[in-house]
C-alpha cells in the first residue's frame, strides 16, 4: 500500500502513509491483546481456586495485589502473572499441596519484587521471577546466586521433618 501511496502524491500520499501507520499500530494492539488474554487464561486455568489467593501477596510487610505491586515496580503484570503460574505449576510437579505451591508462588513474587525494587537493573518482577524458578529447578550454584543453595544434608533434615510433621499430624486425626 505504501508502495502504491507514493504514486498518488500530495495529501492523498499522507492520507495512505497515515492508514498504513494505523494499520499496524492496530494490528499490533491487537496482537498484544490477545497475548495478554492468553496469559490471563492460563493463569486461571494452572491456579484454578487458588488464583485470588496467588493475586494476595501477603508476606512479611508486603501486602499488596500482585497486578499492583509489578505496576509500581514498572512491571508487566501479565508477565509477572506468567512467572506466578508457572511457579505455582513446578510447586504442585514437586508433589506439594495447592495451597502450599500457592505459598511458594507468593514467597518467590514478594522475593522478586523485592530484588527489583531494591536493583530495577535485574529487570521486571515477571523475568526475575522466573528466573528465580529456574535457578531453584535446577539447584546447587544457580540456587546460591540468590542464597537458597542448600546442602544435601540439609534438604534431607527438612525432608525428615517434614515427613515427621506429616505423619504425627495424620496420627493425630488432624
Amino acid at each position: 500500500m505504501g508502495a502504491a501511496a507514493g504514486g498518488l502524491g500530495g495529501p492523498l500520499a499522507g492520507a495512505a502513509a497515515g492508514i498504513t501507520a494505523l494499520g499496524a499500530t492496530v494490528g499490533f494492539l491487537f496482537a498484544q491483546g490477545v497475548e495478554a488474554t492468553g496469559v490471563l487464561q492460563r493463569f486461571d486455568t494452572v491456579l484454578g481456586d487458588m488464583a485470588d489467593e496467588v493475586l494476595r501477596v501477603d508476606v512479611g510487610d508486603l501486602n499488596e495485589n500482585l497486578d499492583d505491586l509489578a505496576i509500581k515496580l514498572g512491571s508487566d503484570d501479565e508477565a509477572l502473572r506468567d512467572a506466578s503460574a508457572s511457579l505455582f505449576q513446578f510447586g504442585i510437579n514437586s508433589g506439594a499441596s495447592r495451597q502450599a505451591a500457592a505459598t511458594f508462588t507468593k514467597q518467590i513474587d514478594a522475593l522478586a519484587a523485592r530484588a527489583v525494587a531494591l536493583n530495577p537493573a535485574l529487570g521486571s518482577v515477571g523475568d526475575v521471577a522466573e528466573s528465580m524458578a529456574l535457578r531453584i529447578q535446577r539447584g546447587g550454584r544457580f540456587a546460591a546466586t540468590f542464597q537458597l543453595s542448600l546442602t544435601a544434608a540439609e534438604i534431607e533434615a527438612r525432608a525428615l521433618a517434614d515427613t515427621l510433621r506429616t505423619a504425627i499430624a495424620k496420627a493425630r486425626g488432624e
